[in-house]
Order: C-alpha cells, then sequence, then structure tokens
C-alpha cells in the first residue's frame, strides 16, 4: 500500500524517460523523447564525429558546435555512417517523429539499429557531461 523511495525513483525515471519530461530542469513541455538514446553510453570527444539535432538549452547550435571542435571532436552536419554520436538538444519537441530534425533521429535509429552501425544517440546533457 506504499511506495517504498526506490519504487518512487524507478517509477520517477519511467515517467520521465516515457513522456520527456524533467520537472527537476524546470522546463516541463518540449523535452525531447529520451527513450532513442543510449543512456549508457560514455561519450568520447578526442577524434570522435558528432551530429547535432534539434533545440539546445546551452544556445545556438553554432556555440555547441564551437565546445564540441574546441575539445577534439569533428562535426558533421548529416547523420551518416561516419559519425560516432547524434546529439538531440534537450529542447528538441518531444513529438521528434513529426519534426525535420525526426528526419535525422529516425536515420540515426536506422543505422544502428538495423545496420548495425556504432552510431550512439546521446542527449545534450551526456555531451556536457563530457565536456571538461
Amino acid at each position: 500500500g506504499k511506495i517504498t523511495p526506490a519504487e518512487s525513483e524507478i517509477l520517477h525515471k519511467a515517467l520521465v524517460d516515457f513522456t520527456g519530461c524533467d520537472l527537476e530542469s524546470g522546463v516541463v513541455d518540449g523535452l525531447s523523447t529520451k527513450l532513442p538514446v543510449d543512456s549508457d553510453t560514455m561519450v568520447v570527444l578526442e577524434g570522435s564525429t558528432f551530429c547535432l539535432t534539434g533545440v539546445f538549452l546551452a544556445g545556438k547550435r553554432s556555440h555547441v558546435e564551437d565546445m564540441v571542435t574546441k575539445n577534439g571532436g569533428l562535426i558533421s552536419g548529416n547523420v551518416t555512417k561516419k559519425i560516432n554520436y547524434l546529439v538531440i538538444g534537450t529542447l528538441s519537441s518531444r513529438d521528434w517523429k513529426f519534426s525535420s530534425h525526426g528526419r535525422k533521429i529516425e536515420k540515426a535509429i536506422a543505422y544502428r539499429d538495423d545496420e548495425g552501425v556504432e552510431l550512439e544517440i546521446i542527449s545534450e546533457e551526456m555531451l556536457f557531461s563530457a565536456l571538461p
């Protein structure tokens, strides 16, 4: 009849993953879904190629690109089989499947899941956690 703290954490994570809304960040609407994200990925900047999609909490895409390149990463404007990471901006629409940046996500999922390409889909937060 009572939810334990451990159960509460599991339920909270499931709700955030399902809805894309994270109350802790203060943004309730407009977060991209976390379902296609490889949540346990170790992001390596040096020598890796990144493609960015969506709207970033950190600001303009050019600002995020500069941060990646200053730390040894490369930028690709398109999803190809040669990129290492697709980064989804935090403020991307939760309806990404129906928007233009959703095409990049769909292509990355197809490469990763259907063709076995070693491509990781990560969140903006995961990218920034890897930056020094």
